[in-house]
């Protein structure tokens, strides 16, 4: 038998399509046929399995599907759902939902068809087939999924591995001290396959980088925050619905769908943007649009992440379209107008970051005191740059005089 690998979605079904009908292939029986596209057993209205979940005191198993078009999401349900002992082994602990996205929408009911694209963009579904757990308010408990390693035992096995996830999550968040009394709290209990990866990688870069942090932004009054949290959700998050991490008040949010699939990728890189927001501190009681700008905020934490902590990975491709973009145009471009100032004159990104904590920023004013040009005549500078960008600065370079 081989070993089950929970949370994990191995088959990825993205854009294809078929004009052939809902057809279950299970092994010998012949083909099943079904007049809809929900398999027995299970319901397509989401809303009435979570009243009938809270009522009976059950998890609720959701599962996105492509039945005409994903060959994964058909052999979750030909090596699964289309078994006879799938429904009896998970029916007194789940209710189970089958939302449905098929390029033949005859065989969805009038409901399936005008909520289900909805619950797809709610949840942030964008691989097929994608499962997740909820619980009777509609909070997700689990994301989950399939793969082929289930087919060694199919329903038998799958069905071992939903009983084990309606357990209550054991694994207590990971706690770490730092060297600026910042107190680091990853919350991994949504997603425990993470866990390994937040304690070897994501834990300790953070923590070496919430110190280096420290020292280059700080400024006079400012002190780190006492404690971050860093939290596995299941959603896409604000602030359009797409967004892989978001800062808010002290909660760094991280989306585990993404990050499970980024983790040797952008991963780190996004977290250190959004660690940088949370070191940042400019809006407070009184802050105005006026001298707190979003472009500023999120330029600097990208001039944190492509300059300082992983400055080859986007230089070259941002350089060719540098032409384009002006100074203020946020993320990326100003954080390239950053580093070419930084560059020209040493210890401007100190001052900007002070003057926005101070509230005093006024992009009319600010560079034209702190450089002796204006932003135009910057921009212009940044530009005609040969190199589109200056020679990257170190780390060391930001360091306050200790």
């Amino acid at each position: 038998m081989r070993t089950i690998v929970a949370f994990a979605v191995a088959f990825v079904c993205i854009g294809a399509t078929s004009d052939t009908p809902h057809v279950v292939e299970a092994p010998g029986s012949g083909k099943l046929v079904f007049d809809t596209s929900t398999p027995a057993g299970f319901t397509d209205n989401l809303d009435e399995a979570l009243a009938k979940a809270k009522q009976e005191g059950k998890l609720v198993y959701v599962c996105f599907s492509g039945s005409d078009w994903c060959g994964g999401c058909r052999e979750l349900e030909r090596e699964v759902f289309a078994q006879p002992e799938f429904v009896p082994a998970v029916e007194k602990d789940y209710v189970l939902v089958f939302i449905d996205s098929p390029s033949d929408k005859s065989v969805l009911t009038e409901r399936a068809k005008k909520k289900n694209p909805k619950l797809v963009k709610e949840y942030g579904i964008d691989r097929y087939p994608a499962a997740l757990i909820l619980d009777g308010d509609g909070n997700m408990v689990r994301r989950t999924g399939y793969m082929a390693g289930y087919s060694g035992g199919g329903a038998v096995e799958y069905a071992k591995h939903l009983m084990e996830l309606k357990k209550p999550a054991t694994d207590s968040p990971y706690v770490v001290e730092t060297p600026v009394s910042t107190k680091l709290v990853f919350d991994t209990s949504i997603a425990p396959d993470l866990r390994k990866w937040t304690e070897e990688k994501l834990a300790p870069l953070m923590s070496e980088w919430v110190v280096r942090l420290a020292d280059i932004m700080a400024s006079d009054g400012w002190e780190p925050p006492k404690e971050l949290l860093f939290q596995f959700v299941g959603k896409p998050l604000p602030p359009d619905g797409h967004g892989v991490a978001c800062f808010m008040g002290n909660r760094i949010a991280l989306w585990d769908l993404w990050f499970r699939e980024n983790q040797d990728g952008w991963a780190l890189g996004t977290t250190i943007h959004e660690l940088t927001h949370a070191m940042q501190n400019y809006w407070t009681v009184g802050g105005s649009m006026d001298y707190c700008p979003s472009w500023v905020s999120e330029g600097y934490a990208d001039y944190i992440r492509h300059f300082l902590y992983e400055p080859d990975r986007l230089s070259p491709s941002v350089r060719k379209i540098i032409p384009n973009c002006r100074y203020n145009d946020s993320y990326v471009a100003t954080a390239f107008f950053f580093g070419f100032v930084e560059s020209r004159y040493p210890g401007t990104m100190k001052k900007l970051n002070a003057a926005m904590r101070n509230h005093t920023f006024y992009d009319s004013k600010f560079w034209k005191e702190a450089t002796g040009k204006t932003a135009e005549e910057l921009e212009a500078d940044w530009k005609s740059d040969v190199s589109g960008a200056a020679p990257t600065p170190k780390v060391e370079d930001f360091k306050r005089k200790r």
